[in-house]
């Protein structure tokens, strides 16, 4: 319990929220899947980058004050002359998950 509480502590003090919460969930399968050390760091770092990443792109478009945040989805392709579909569509399956941010104007 001495070990747990100056994780939570060093964590804490680095400002490492996501490996405070997960370390004993990712711990637990590394025994049970006998990974090594570095694979264990690795798991836990990739969180903590992960969660970063998704809370900064939550803010930033908050700041931003776009009027509406629009998927490919919902693109209106016959309305955008001179847009390739199937070309948007290839690039959105991308591993680099491509994110369009379409504003509306009034």
């Amino acid at each position: 319990m001495a070990l747990e509480t100056k994780i939570l502590s060093l964590c804490k003090s680095l400002k490492l929220s996501t490996i405070a919460e997960e370390f004993h969930t990712v711990a637990a399968t590394a025994a049970k899947e006998e990974w090594q050390y570095v694979q264990f760091l690795q798991e836990l770092l990739q969180r903590e980058y992960n969660n970063r990443m998704d809370r900064s792109k939550s803010t930033l478009t908050k700041l931003a004050g776009f009027p509406a945040i629009k998927t490919l989805e919902q693109f209106d392709y016959t309305f955008s002359v001179g847009v390739n579909r199937k070309q948007i569509e290839e690039l959105s399956t991308n591993e680099m998950k491509i994110l369009f941010f379409l504003v509306s104007v009034a």
